[in-house]
């Protein structure tokens, strides 16, 4: 899956009397919408406790990808 190929599509909601907002990578807005509510479908996988960019992709970004 190529970043290039993609476009962000931005998504907002409301939430206990805030609104908030996120996007979708997606070749389309029509895919966007298809992704979103595939989101329904989602399982709790645990929180996140960190992120590390892994600049220039390669095989050290597929590394840690795993």
């Amino acid at each position: 899956m190529s970043d290039d190929k993609f476009q962000k599509y931005l998504f907002t909601y409301r939430f206990d009397g805030d609104q908030y907002g996120f996007d979708i990578p997606a070749r389309s807005p029509a895919e966007a919408k298809a992704r979103l509510i595939a989101m329904g479908l989602a399982r709790y996988d645990g929180e996140i406790k960190l992120t590390i960019p892994v600049p220039g992709g390669g095989w050290l970004a597929r590394l840690f990808g795993r």
